[in-house]
């Protein structure tokens, strides 16, 4: 595994938000309702979606969205998480969702220790583009998690 290291500039994600794993409704439900309301979302592209993983202390909440342009209201129900300019490591996950931890656990507790970087930040997000294709093994997803160089 070698990611890549990309300077991405800001951007926000609006979306529907899922609290915690288990204790809401199921994440495909997310991505469905949020598609039917996709015209909500100012300046959105509908071909390239986020999966935003937020961690604050025990909590795990995952925002399903589209990036979308500045300037706009968020829509009744949504919420938006704004990124600030950042370096990412991008780490290309290919295969199952079911398979995408063991992607995780390489980048984490292999990768990244011995990188010369570390992660900067509570989050990481999944980009799912015309690559994914969920029922096929050749299906791609682009994880990218915000990186600094470790000071010498």
């Amino acid at each position: 595994m070698e990611p890549r290291i990309i300077s991405k500039p800001a951007f926000a994600v609006v979306g529907l938000l899922q609290h915690e794993e288990g204790n809401s409704r199921p994440i495909e439900s997310l991505w469905s309702t949020l598609g039917a309301r996709l015209s909500e979302i100012r300046g959105a592209d509908p071909d390239v979606g986020f999966g935003v993983h937020l961690f604050k202390q025990d909590a795990h909440r995952y925002l399903v969205g589209f990036a979308a342009s500045n300037g706009g209201t968020i829509p009744t129900g949504m919420t938006s998480h704004q990124f600030n300019a950042q370096d990412y490591a991008i780490i290309t996950h290919q295969g199952s969702l079911d398979e995408i931890d063991d992607t995780l656990h390489a980048f984490f507790k292999q990768w990244l220790p011995g990188s010369g970087y570390y992660q900067d930040g509570t989050c990481y997000f999944e980009v799912y583009d015309d690559r994914f294709d969920p029922g096929s093994p050749d299906s791609i997803i682009s994880i990218y998690v915000p990186v600094k160089k470790n000071a010498i």
